[in-house]
């Protein structure tokens, strides 16, 4: 076994414990407590960073996605799951993803136009300046995010997003909505539809994505969709506004919600996916392309306008074309894509050993020399290894 080899397979053996010392490959699993001036209460959410974040230059930013109805410990786990996957897949961006419970105190007020005593706000107004006024900018000072936000709510969460996406259309990217309604103040009596069909009201591109079960305990939600499917279908829709409306085959109220997410995923993602399907089957074997990397960065920068995403290359991407081009023996290219790596993660210990020898084989002593030191330093810095793990991946042969 060469040194590169065994290296690769200790890293490999290291992620196989980390996988068993947490419920997600990807994403870590943590909570973040805080106190809400909003609500005049301290609140436990859960906060999922992706594998990358603790590697990653300050430069590097993730998109926000927030789950409500956390509590659920069936379907939410599921439902993070499915984040895992579809990320290691670079099937959409690896995500910062926050959790937000409920309890049967609580869920009703902060989602809908009840108000306290001697208060002159609803709940979904306290729910929302939460939301955009505390908790959003700790994520984006404290936990490396930016300003893509995707909200994903269920049943009464969903109406939560539906109001949210009138109130706050231009921060909001996707909104996604399952078995939910539209049929309380403030979004009755045409509101909702009459909002979504103003071009006026949708400066940048927004997705809105709504799924429903076809149980009869889905049958009040299915129906208040299909008419708002319908009226979309026969009337004018806000042009930035792209609205995808399905229904999941047998599912009842709270499967729908987990089933529903990876599909709504995809496709308010179906930009960011393409990119590794069209890599892996078109452009790796394109001679045209000259410069691929410059390829590359050109498409993550197409992004920005399509989906409002200042996007980040996947730890999938880089090696998937890495890879392609060093077993074709193009070391200059498949060193390209491995710095690219390093610069939104430069502490990501396992492309060194990738990196270093292609500069071996490329026959680049120098940038192979100074490579190695820099790793050795990175696995002594590193505070994620212990004192073990460290003697063995600093071992050569």
């Amino acid at each position: 076994m060469n040194s590169l080899q065994l290296k690769i397979t200790v890293l490999l053996l290291f992620a196989t414990a980390q996988l068993y010392a947490q419920n997600y490959v990807l994403y870590s699993n943590d909570s973040l407590s805080l106190y809400s001036e909003e609500f005049q209460d301290s609140l436990t959410l859960n906060i999922h960073k992706p594998e990358t974040f603790n590697f990653a230059d300050s430069s590097t930013k993730y998109p926000i996605t927030i789950v409500f109805d956390s509590q659920h410990k069936m379907t939410y786990p599921k439902i993070v799951h499915s984040f895992d996957l579809l990320t290691n897949e670079a099937s959409i961006p690896a995500t910062l993803i926050v959790g937000i419970p409920f309890n049967y105190k609580n869920r009703f007020y902060r989602t809908s136009a009840q108000k306290k005593e001697n208060d002159s706000l609803t709940g979904l107004e306290r729910m929302e300046n939460f939301l955009f006024e505390e908790l959003i900018p700790i994520l984006k000072k404290d936990y490396k995010a930016n300003d893509h936000i995707t909200l994903i709510g269920h049943s009464r969460t969903a109406f939560l997003v539906n109001y949210l996406l009138t109130s706050q259309t231009a921060r909001i990217d996707n909104a996604i909505s399952l078995s939910g309604f539209y049929s309380e103040t403030p979004l009755k009596d045409g509101y909702l539809e009459n909002f979504i069909s103003n071009d006026n009201n949708f400066k940048t591109n927004v997705q809105y994505f709504a799924s429903t079960g076809t149980t009869i305990g889905e049958e009040n939600y299915k129906r208040q969709y299909d008419a708002l499917d319908t009226y979309l279908k026969t009337n004018t829709i806000a042009k930035n506004l792209k609205f995808n409306y399905t229904n999941t085959i047998n599912a009842n109220h709270i499967t729908n919600y987990w089933m529903s997410v990876p599909q709504a995923l995809l496709i308010v993602f179906d930009n960011y996916g393409q990119i590794i399907d069209d890599w892996l089957f078109v452009k790796l074997e394109n001679k045209d392309i000259k410069t691929p990397i410059d390829e590359f960065k050109k498409d993550l920068s197409k992004l920005k306008q399509s989906l409002n995403l200042k996007a980040n290359p996947s730890v999938t991407h880089i090696f998937s074309f890495a890879s392609f081009y060093y077993h074709n023996k193009d070391f200059k290219n498949a060193i390209s894509f491995l710095q690219l790596g390093l610069e939104y993660y430069p502490d990501y210990l396992d492309f060194y050993p990738f990196l270093i020898e292609c500069y071996d084989l490329a026959k680049d002593e120098k940038n192979r020399d100074y490579y190695t030191k820099l790793y050795k330093e990175k696995i002594n810095a590193s505070p994620f290894l212990t004192s073990s793990e460290k003697k063995e991946l600093l071992k050569t042969d």
